[in-house]
């Protein structure tokens, strides 16, 4: 890998580094303006505080000979300040330290100001980073810094400096919970002292439960397996807390179906999902069925009917299934809806394409499928006649423009009609006209 001249911003640090083949060991020798700089023996060259264009090249050499690198010019330019790292939100617990840092790009030497709540000015922070210390309540607030060189300034973004000076303290307790197998359950601590906190559920005493770091536990799906003591420790840079330890107790139970499939209309050739939701203990297995008859493969919660014919119409029922029984869910009943095609998103109205462009008209319709498309096509430059578009048959027409002569050709107005078993509809009276300027 060679070097190559760019521009870099007056003093930022910067580095070169070339790569080089050959039989070890292999030697460097950096040159600045011509001259050997004295130390640099790496693949790698550092260089600080950039000030002026330089040109830099580098020889490496072995027993067999030497290479010499292309000849880099660095440009060194004045460029104004620009925020690559914004001062983050701090939190400490009181008569500690908090540092804000900003990072920045752009030439240097750079001045930094720190502000307090946006327009109090505060004496002596001209650094890139400020620290508070030792950390009061009065130092709670908002922070920001103005970067300034010659070329231009920028602020950052505010950053909030919060104090804690309270450890947490349960105010209110979870409660005790009792639910059958299946169902969902949910456990709350209500907390007082300094924000913000840190929450971690615990089940039967040690057993982290995992993600449980809210103030609220959700138990999804309960099981005999969830059952037993929570508690809760929540914490801050001052302490913690820990609340009392509640006790879940699930009932095993047999199917019992919450929601049961809804009735379905459907137009022919679309998709219909039915779905049922049932709670008790796991594992639950599921069995639907059609006119009576069982569906094979047809086992989850939701039922998928893609494509729906006629054959598809009629009713439906889940069977859900444990090992302490069972349960038919009510029966639901798929119908069709047949329509003619009914356009719901018109194609592009107007297109001024440039040579060398591709156009694409695409329109979508509603109704019972299958469809079939037809474009139409009225020429600008023979004025007429209206005729199809041979082999235009789907949905997008596709109209690439790669020469000039090609624009008489395509200049015009275009239109689609959609037909199906039930009747026909187009975009006559909303046309799409392709004009390249």
């Amino acid at each position: 890998e060679d070097l190559f001249s760019y521009d870099q911003s007056s003093g930022v640090d910067f580095a070169l580094s070339v790569e080089a083949e050959g039989d070890a060991p292999l030697r460097y020798e950096w040159y600045r303006n011509g001259i050997l700089v004295q130390g640099a023996t790496f693949s790698t060259l550092f260089v600080t505080d950039p000030q002026s264009t330089t040109t830099y090249q580098v020889i490496v050499r072995n027993q067999y000979g030497y290479a010499e690198s292309s000849v880099a010019v660095v440009r060194v330019v004045q460029s104004p300040p620009s925020i690559t790292l914004q001062p983050a939100n701090l939190v400490v617990a009181v008569s500690n330290a908090a540092t804000f840092t900003v990072g920045s790009g752009g030439s240097r030497p750079q001045g930094f100001q720190w502000y307090f709540n946006v327009t109090n000015l505060i004496v002596g922070a001209t650094n890139s980073s400020y620290r508070v210390f030792p950390a009061r309540t009065t130092n709670e607030g908002i922070y920001h810094v103005t970067i300034t060189h010659e070329t231009g300034s920028v602020t950052s973004t505010n950053a909030t400096l919060t104090v804690q000076t309270l450890k947490p303290a349960i105010t209110t307790q979870p409660s005790s919970n009792a639910a059958l197998a299946g169902t969902n359950v949910v456990f709350a601590v209500g907390v007082g002292g300094s924000a913000p906190f840190r929450y971690q559920w615990y089940f039967n005493t040690n057993t982290a439960v995992a993600g449980a770091t809210n103030a609220t536990l959700l138990l999804t799906n309960v099981q005999s397996t969830n059952q037993g003591s929570y508690r809760v420790i929540v914490t801050n840079l001052i302490g913690s807390a820990t609340s009392a330890p509640v006790t879940l107790t699930v009932s095993n139970a047999a199917p019992l179906i919450v929601t049961n499939p809804v009735n379905a209309a459907v137009l022919t050739g679309n998709e219909s999902l039915l779905s049922v939701f049932a709670v008790g203990q796991a594992p639950l297995s599921y069995q639907w069925f059609f006119n009576s008859l069982l569906l094979t493969n047809a086992t989850n919660a939701t039922l998928l009917i893609a494509d729906v014919q006629t054959s598809n119409a009629g009713p439906y029922q889940v069977v859900v299934t444990n090992s302490l029984g069972a349960v038919t869910s009510s029966l639901t009943t798929l119908v069709l809806s047949n329509s003619a095609p009914v356009v719901t998103e018109l194609p592009l109205q107007t297109a001024t394409p440039d040579v060398g462009d591709t156009v694409v008209f695409t329109v979508t319709a509603a109704g019972s499928k299958p469809f079939t498309y037809q474009w139409y096509f009225f020429s600008f430059a023979t004025d007429g006649p209206e005729a199809p578009l041979a082999g235009k048959t789907n949905a997008s027409l596709s109209i690439e423009i790669t020469r000039h002569t090609d624009v008489p050709l395509v200049e015009g107005i275009y239109w689609v009609e959609i037909t199906n078993a039930i009747g026909s509809t187009s975009t006559a009276g909303n046309s799409s006209i392709l004009d390249v300027p």
